[in-house]
């Protein structure tokens, strides 16, 4: 397992943790507007759920340390399940098991391609930058 102590900081790192608390905004905002987005097909919505969420882990577990990584899924899968509870008691939306399930199948997800894939998106950036 790599040394994480020996990993250079990131010279943005509050310009990143902006950028993912903005992606958390938006998922918020969409979760408790009154009118669920149209995404065509029957379930397209379990889908986006699964996207949502890996891609917000995926972002966090970029600008984060992986020691970290167990609070930050703990803190986005409580999110999405206070988010649903939330829609079912707004009157207009409904809260639904499966919509809670792909938000954490995707926290997984995003943990999972964080881990997998070994090069960070955000210290690429810096370098180009």
């Amino acid at each position: 397992m790599k040394d994480e102590t020996h990993t250079p900081p990131l010279r943005w790192p509050l310009f990143w943790r902006l950028l993912c608390a903005a992606y958390l905004g938006i998922i918020i905002w969409v979760s408790l507007r009154p009118s669920a987005p149209n995404l065509g097909a029957a379930h397209m919505d379990k889908l986006a759920h699964l996207a949502g969420y890996g891609g917000l882990m995926w972002c966090y577990a970029q600008c984060h340390a992986r020691r970290h990584w167990p609070k930050i899924a703990m803190a986005l899968i409580a999110t999405g399940l206070i988010l649903e509870y939330l829609q079912g008691l707004g009157g207009v939306r409904s809260a639904e098991w499966l919509d809670g399930l792909a938000n954490m199948l995707g926290v997984a997800l995003g943990w999972f391609a964080a881990k997998r894939l070994k090069w960070n998106v955000l210290r690429i950036i810096e370098a180009k930058l």
